[in-house]
């Protein structure tokens, strides 16, 4: 019987490492993921956002992109729709990340946010 017990207990103890590495793995992205959400969502606070040239936007997430240390996107990912006193920012970009041997984990990522001119 205590040779069952150590048997599950090894076979536990691999599950919690699988589980950790993969968590270790998914950690920045999901970190990076919620980081790019709050910069977009900071755009609704820019004043006169609506009244800025799309380059002057894309550099102004760029740098904020930078400030914040997120490296799996760049202000090429983004695309800005500017139509009167409104502008839409698209983000959408893919997210591949090697996991062991062969298997990769792909992360699809569609943002979208509407800002209105005051």
């Amino acid at each position: 019987a205590e040779r069952f017990y150590i048997f599950r207990l090894g076979n536990c103890s691999c599950n919690i490492f699988y589980f950790a590495y993969l968590a270790m793995i998914l950690f920045p992205i999901m970190v990076d993921n919620y980081t790019t959400t709050n910069i977009l969502e900071s755009l609704k606070n820019e004043p006169g956002i609506t009244k800025k040239s799309k380059r002057d936007v894309l550099r102004l997430i760029d740098n904020r992109l930078l400030i914040n240390q997120v490296r799996s996107v760049n202000k090429d990912d983004f695309e800005i729709i500017k139509d009167g006193h409104t502008m839409e920012v698209f983000l959408e970009y893919d997210d591949k990340v090697h996991f062991m041997g062969n298997v990769y984990i792909l992360i699809e990522r569609n943002k979208y946010i509407e800002l209105i001119g005051n």
